[in-house]
């Protein structure tokens, strides 16, 4: 009996393989778990076969134990493996091994290597005692050499005849032993076809080079011997592994009274490669001319009879196949006119086809189309015949018409219009179009403009803006393509006659084929007299300051909080005070030295009234009597904007007429005084008062206008609507403000004028009239605009300004840098940043300065991003739009604009990370409810297995093995959930050396075999507190990090895990461990050790120094992070050239951890009815079997609506319901939603391989009782069950 020896650091492997041998007849003489122990055990027990795993934990693997029994004691060894690296299997084939076994595996292969195995080492054995036979029969063979000699040259005459036919036959030839499936003789061309020697192919078997089994070849050659069959049709294998098809021709010869096989081998891999090509040639034409979507068709030369059509044709003409078949073009009407099909038939009969010749044909229902028809003459079945291809081109042809007709009209608009259109190629930046309008605009022709470049017409400073505002819009258009993108700029253009016009330019992109941007379409208006305009609206400004400061009074302007704004040269007389120091300041602070507006404030009446007042008021700080006049100026919207005052002194005359205060003279007096103009009218409209304002403003004489109607004066029809808004007023006797109307003065100009009054009402209550106020706000309203304009540009500026301002010399000395640049580079102050000498020490590489200043000189501008230096140390992106400019005296001055980016880069980076984790999580989930129904049925079939084979059954044991192995796979699952936070883990007591081994083995296959790998693993380690997942995150990072840094060289990898006990405090990363028991993981590399200079910034965010694309920047970082919240610390030493030291502290824990174990005791089952639902079918059927085994009664389905249709059928038939939660056409959540409707309390369990919508919170607060993950043990479904049917009274009624 052979005996064997297993190596597999799996318990469970071994067992399995142990007892496929031990059924299969062999003999085991042990089981070894490392590749050392394997060595010794071989060297004591001399077994006659190994099966060793390639990768095994500890200094030597399956493949360095391979090497040493090799070459120790010879003893044969079949491989087996679950990684199938290329790299492994070369190493592997170093060792010659007598077999190689993927897992998982089945008892057939593990025989069949076995049996290859031994049988080849009995070959050896064979050989090997054959050899020393021949030796002892050659001294027996030298003496009947003499007598057998002419025995012998009969014999060599015989053979020689025999040879020749045999061996000079160009056939490929063999004699076969039927009896024994060998072959007993090959020709050379045999052997040079199999690229064997005579001696290595005298010693094969016919199955070592079929690829059909023995079994198989021996039916065939029993089939040969006999001659029931003499042609085969076999796939041989070479001696160099390629395969080859070929015929086998076989007859029987006798040979010493022994039938042997005589086979002739015709090679005919070629042909056979020549007929599948052709199939599959033939199936691919067919299935092209159908599912093409051109017309085609096969038709005869003479007649043009169809042969055959594809589906387009039908589509197109509408003639269903069966209609068309058989038949001519001009029998189905398909061509209007089918005299025009000769012309074609002749260029067919003198050039052999044609290419894409426009043709007209009609459809069945009569419909005209144009298509482009391309004909080619071939030969079918000795008959000149054409294959037609028909495009067509009917809707084409259309558009084309449509396009020309709005090409006219487009040309008729182009050149009547006095804007001027014009096309700009953006590959040259020269004009392909100009209309003809340009010549009203820039004095050249349609012609001398066509072909101009760009820089042709603009001046300086618009060509810069110009290229500027189209690189803009390019990289936005990049971004977010939209067709509607528009741009209008202000440019100034060169006139044909030397001076310059100013233009507006509306331009948006023209797209190509491919949608990108490829010309710009764009329409130019002379705005000369507008930009005129505003000229004068600046110089009216100016007019109206100068006025303003002339003015002899105190004059203010003041906003709504009384602060002042503006103050004319009087008041700083008056105060003594330069404008400067008054800005901000409040009205009564700064007059009358309150700290709230005084009584009778003229300020605060017209706030509330809105209304033009004059107060005479004493004014301390000016010591005084002043006449105090303030008006508002009002917004569009009618609020009050800002106010001016106009402070009189009339000290004297206040002295001299005190007596005349409270006389109508002084009312009338102060009436005159504001500058705007007082009216009082009657109930009619009809002038009763008119101040001396109207004389000055609209030329009228106040007794003039006395008398007469308000309207009177008013400009038509504005004084129709001023009526018409009026008269609802006065109907509502309201006050009114700012009602807005247009008056003629007395020598016709026009005015533009608010009205504001309030009703006049006597003692007795009647109404009277109206008295109020007009505004003269003709220089405002035509300033207003003006105004707004360029508070809005200046606005934007403010607004936008939120980038770094700098400007240098070519020396990077700094002239100017503003606020914004300050902070981003942390600089306090101007002259501290100024007194880092250049702006090149901001660079991070400061080379790259004169590379920024070179370019700048040679294209006046540059836009790129740069790394700086922070004030700080750290390192910041900045995008940098600089160009050069001349300083007063002449001198080349930088100009920069900066732009802080570093968070859009790390945001960038960060997105990428959050994606490739969302993606390995999407496919954690996906692979977790798959394999956990997988689990499920292997789980469950176990267990029912196991209550039909007794425990003293060899199989018990090996169902045991299979329910461990397929509860790991479960923790496997979990852990790969964890892993890719589809799991929320929480900390718990676990001991970490289980982890570290699982870590190990998983990457030892990911690590290069340059690297020697070693790990020193504690056996009585102390427990933690924590996160299994982030401890097996942070040995993955470290380790994966360590072996990237001898990736190239080789070295030493080592982890190391321990307990440890710290006397004192211990400094770590960036805080301090306190004195007590830890555990601590040390990771060590050989590898090229890290920089000093940045030692202290690796567990930064995305701090890497991996070429990109090979990290984030985030390992480290997120190992920092997991060990903080773990309460541990971290340290890391390193030496240039000589590797890295991590070392990692875990606070130790007393009490042991807690393993989850599934409920212990007898299995308690029940004679309820259940109701079970699950879209897999295996899993319903194993199920269902389980249940019934507890005793209950089980009804169950794969159709989720099904089972809902049976409850709502029968709802008391059913104690419970067990249902899946990932169903098709209805979810488990959705079931047991309409259970509970039907019967509120209804039991209800839901069970999941793994779903994102649902939980256990979740499934409590839809009122389903259990919640269970699969695959589900049978204790625990039983616990689960009995839970939930104890746990209160069922509506259910027994029947």
């Amino acid at each position: 009996m052979p005996r064997i020896l297993i190596a597999d650091d799996e318990w469970v492997t071994r067992v399995e393989i142990e007892e496929m041998l031990t059924d299969l007849g062999y003999e085991v003489v042990g089981q070894a778990e490392t590749g050392a122990e394997a060595i010794d055990m071989v060297r004591s027990l001399e077994p006659d076969l190994i099966i060793m795993d390639v990768m095994m934990p500890g200094e030597m693997n399956g493949i360095d134990a391979a090497r040493v029994i090799k070459a120790e004691l010879g003893t044969p060894i079949i491989f087996i493996t679950g990684y199938g690296d290329p790299e492994y299997i070369e190493a592997a084939k170093e060792i010659a091994p007598f077999g190689y076994v993927m897992k998982p595996f089945d008892e057939k292969e593990i025989h069949a290597s076995v049996e290859i195995a031994l049988s080849k080492r009995e070959l050896e054995l064979k050989l090997m005692k054959a050899h020393e036979g021949l030796e002892r029969a050659n001294l027996i063979l030298q003496e009947e050499i003499a007598s057998r000699k002419k025995t012998e040259k009969e014999l060599r005459e015989s053979e020689k005849l025999y040879r020749d036919i045999f061996e000079k036959n160009k056939a490929i030839k063999w004699v076969l032993d039927p009896s024994t499936g060998k072959i007993i003789d090959a020709n050379s061309a045999a052997c040079e076809f199999y690229q064997y020697s005579y001696e290595e192919m005298t010693k094969l078997y016919l199955w070592d080079i079929n690829l059909l089994g023995e079994a198989e070849m021996k039916k065939f050659i029993a089939s040969a011997k006999f001659e029931e069959q003499t042609e085969f049709t076999f796939k041989h294998r070479k001696a160099s592994g390629e395969i080859r098809t070929v015929q086998i021709y076989t007859g029987t010869v006798e040979s010493g009274g022994k039938r042997l096989l005589h086979s002739i081998i015709v090679d005919i891999t070629d042909r056979h490669r020549a007929e599948e090509a052709l199939q599959e040639s033939e199936k691919k034409f067919s299935t092209l001319f159908q599912a093409s979507p051109v017309y085609m068709s096969f038709s005869t030369l003479d007649e043009g009879r169809f042969l055959e059509v594809n589906d387009a044709f039908t589509k197109i003409t509408g003639y269903a196949r069966e209609e068309v078949l058989g038949r001519t073009p001009a029998e189905i009407g398909l061509l209007p006119n089918p005299e025009k099909r000769l012309p074609f038939v002749k260029l067919i009969q003198e050039h052999g086809g044609f290419d894409q010749e426009e043709i007209e044909f009609r459809t069945k229902n009569g419909d005209s189309l144009f298509g482009l028809w391309s004909a080619e003459r071939i030969e079918l079945e000795g008959r000149e015949c054409l294959v037609n291809a028909l495009i067509d081109i009917s809707e084409r042809k259309c558009v084309d018409s449509k396009l020309k007709e709005n090409e006219e009209k487009y040309r008729l608009l182009a050149d009547n219009i006095t804007d001027n259109i014009w096309i700009l190629d953006l590959g040259t930046l020269s004009f392909s179009y100009v209309s003809p309008s340009v010549i009203g605009i820039t004095g050249y022709s349609a012609e001398e403009a066509t072909g101009l470049q760009l820089q042709d017409v603009l001046t300086p400073l618009s060509m810069e803006l110009a290229v500027k505002t189209l690189s803009e819009e390019l990289s936005e258009e990049s971004r977010n393509p939209d067709p509607s993108r528009s741009r209008i700029l202000e440019l100034e253009q060169y006139h044909k006659n030397g001076t310059t016009v100013w233009t507006e330019i509306s331009m948006r992109f023209i797209h190509d084929a491919e949608g990108r941007p490829s010309s710009i379409l764009g329409v130019t208006r002379d705005i000369s007299e507008r930009k005129k305009a505003e000229e004068e609206i600046q110089e009216t400004r100016r007019e109206w300051e100068n006025i303003f400061q002339a003015i002899g009074h105190p004059t203010l302007i003041l906003d709504g909080d009384h602060r002042l704004i503006h103050a004319n040269a009087a008041t700083e007389k008056a105060t003594g005070k330069p404008e400067k120091d008054l800005i901000g300041k409040r009205c009564y602070e700064l007059f009358h030295n309150t700290d709230k507006p005084p009584e009778g404030c003229p300020h605060e009446r017209v706030l509330n009234s809105r209304l033009p007042e004059t107060i005479a008021m004493e004014i301390e700080a000016l010591g005084g009597s002043f006449l105090v006049s303030c008006s508002p100026i009002l917004d569009e919207k009618g609020c009050i904007k800002k106010m001016i005052h106009i402070a009189t002194d009339i000290t004297e005359r206040k002295q001299a007429e005190e007596a005349l205060i409270e006389s109508e003279k002084k009312y009338k007096t102060l009436i005159e005084a504001v500058p705007d103009m007082v009216w009082e009218f009657d109930e009619d409209e009809i002038f009763t008062f008119c101040s001396q304002s109207y004389k000055e403003i609209l030329g009228y004489e106040p007794g003039e206008l006395v008398g007469k109607s308000a309207y009177s004066i008013m400009l038509e029809p504005n004084s129709d609507k001023v009526r018409d808004e009026f008269g609802k007023i006065k109907r509502e006797r309201r006050p009114f403000r700012d009602l807005l109307n247009y008056n003629l003065t007395k020598n016709g100009q026009l005015r533009c004028l608010l009205s504001s009054g309030a009703p006049i009402i006597n003692e007795n209550g009647d109404f009277k009239g109206y008295r109020g106020i007009d505004k003269d706000i003709t220089e405002y309203k035509s300033t207003e605009e003006a105004l707004k304009e360029s508070q809005e540009k200046y606005k934007q500026i403010l607004e936008n300004v939120l980038v770094g301002v700098n400007q240098v010399n070519l020396d990077g000395k700094f002239i100017f840098a503003n606020q914004k640049m300050m902070e981003m580079f942390g600089y306090s102050s101007y002259e501290e940043l100024e007194a880092i000498g250049s702006i090149a020490e901001l660079y991070v590489r400061p080379e790259e300065r004169s590379k920024i200043v070179n370019e700048i000189m040679s294209k006046g501008f540059i836009n790129d991003e740069f790394e700086y230096k922070h004030k700080d140390g750290r390192n910041i992106w900045i995008k940098l739009h600089a160009r050069k400019t001349r300083n007063k005296e002449g001198a080349i001055i930088l100009e920069g604009l900066m732009e802080d980016v570093t968070a859009v880069k790390n945001m960038k980076a960060q997105l990428q990370q959050s994606q490739k984790m969302e993606a390995v999580g999407t496919l954690a989930g996906g692979i977790a409810h798959d394999f956990n129904n997988i689990l499920a049925v292997i789980l469950g079939n176990t267990e029912l297995a196991s209550f039909d084979v007794p425990d003293s059954n060899p199989a018990a044991k090996s169902l045991k093995a299979i329910h461990q192995a397929s509860i790991r796979a479960k923790d496997m699952v979990q852990q790969l959930l964890a892993f890719s936070r589809k799991n929320d883990e929480k900390s718990r007591p676990f001991n970490m050396t289980p982890i570290i081994k699982e870590s190990m083995k998983m990457l030892r296959s990911a690590i290069p075999t340059s690297v020697e790998f070693k790990q020193h693993l504690s056996g009585d380690l102390c427990n933690v507190l924590g996160d299994a997942t982030q401890i097996n995150q942070i040995v993955m990072n470290l380790v994966t990090n360590a072996a990237h840094a001898m990736s190239e060289e080789g070295g030493l990898l080592e982890v190391t895990l321990e307990n440890i006990a710290l006397q004192e405090e211990k400094s770590c990363l960036d805080w301090v461990l306190s004195p007590g028991e830890y555990v601590r993981l040390k990771v060590r590399d050989t590898g090229e050790g890290i920089e000093p200079t940045i030692i202290d910034r690796i567990f930064e965010p995305y701090y890497t120094t991996k070429e990109v694309g090979k990290g984030t920047g985030m390992g480290l970082s997120v190992v920092h992070g997991i060990v903080k919240r773990h309460g541990g610390g971290i340290r890391v030493e390193s030496e240039l050239g000589k590797g890295t030291i991590f070392e990692i502290y875990f606070p130790a824990l007393e009490e042991t951890a807690e393993e989850k174990k599934e409920p212990e005791g007898e299995i308690k089952g029940g004679p309820e009815r259940i109701l079970f639902v699950d879209d897999e079918e295996s899993l319903v059927g194993m199920n269902h079997q389980r249940l019934e085994r507890l005793g209950y009664q089980v009804k169950s389905t794969t159709k989720p609506l099904e089972a809902l249709e049976w409850f709502k059928t029968e709802p008391n038939q059913f104690d419970v319901v067990i249902t899946d939660m990932t169903m098709p056409r209805m979810t488990g959540d959705k079931l047991a939603a309409e259970v509970l409707k039907i019967r509120p309390h209804m039991p209800v369990i839901i069970c999941t391989g793994y779903s994102e919508r649902m939980s256990a919170k979740k499934a409590e607060g839809l009122g389903v009782r259990k919640y269970l993950e699969k695959p589900i043990g049978l204790r625990n479904m039983a616990s689960a069950l009995r839970e939930v049917l104890d746990d209160g009274p069922m509506s259910a009624v027994p029947t």
